[in-house]
């Protein structure tokens, strides 16, 4: 015969009543052969399970107790460029094949169906531009950087603006998005390249300064595909 052979036993006695004065006495029944021995041992508790057991048995504990179980650390090492590769694939070529696929579908369709929604796009976007460029100056002037704030401040008040300008459809509003849609992304571009701190002191992490200016680079190709509808409200 291999491997253990299960061995039942049957007791009939009077309580020892020694050690437990009240009468009562405390057994453990665990009903596998091989339960301290199988390969079970410590992946399914069982070892724990069977030291609790003595330890219940034979120091009086009130419960019998099992260890959490702490997992595995088993971390994900990335060698070389694998980590840069995946950001970039995850955060920005699926997003924008996503989204490259959805503005075919638009431009197939024509701007008039979908101004509305691209102006109010582009008027939040600039409202929110402005509210940073505020943010951004007020810290910049406490900071003792005096000149620093007031061309974030001066920013603020232009992106608030044209965001205006954008909601009632104005001519100039068109004309003075397009440029500044392009500045932003120009020198977020020239921060990241170049390393230069060109005032974008409230965007220190790369990747965010990179949908940044993915979003005014977004802005400025909305601002020249709905240019007629600007053109048209100047005309009326």
């Amino acid at each position: 015969m291999r491997g253990p052979v299960p061995l039942g036993v049957a007791v009939s006695a009077a309580a020892d009543t020694s050690l437990a004065p009240e009468g009562r006495t405390r057994l453990v029944v665990i009903g596998d052969a091989d339960f301290a021995s199988n390969q079970y041992f410590a992946q399914q508790a069982n070892g724990e399970l069977f030291l609790g057991s003595v330890s219940w048995l034979t120091e009086d504990e009130d419960r019998l107790t099992i260890a959490d179980k702490q997992p595995a650390f088993n971390p994900i090492n990335l060698i070389g460029n694998q980590g840069a590769v995946i950001l970039w694939v995850s955060v920005f070529i699926v997003p924008f094949a996503v989204a490259l696929s959805g503005m075919v579908m638009v431009l197939r369709r024509g701007y008039q169906t979908y101004a509305d929604g691209f102006v109010s796009w582009l008027v939040y976007t600039f409202w929110g531009n402005a509210m940073f460029f505020f943010i951004s100056g007020i810290i910049a002037t406490s900071e003792g950087a005096i000149f620093e704030g007031e061309v974030k401040l001066i920013a603020a008040l232009a992106s608030a603006a044209i965001g205006y300008g954008l909601y009632r459809h104005a001519a100039w509003a068109w004309q003075s998005g397009l440029v500044f849609a392009v500045l932003c992304a120009g020198v977020v571009a020239l921060t990241i390249f170049t390393g230069a701190s060109l005032g974008f002191s409230l965007i220190p992490n790369e990747t965010v300064q990179l949908i940044y200016a993915a979003v005014f680079v977004v802005n400025a190709a909305i601002l020249v595909w709905i240019k007629k509808v600007f053109v048209q409200e100047e005309q009326a």
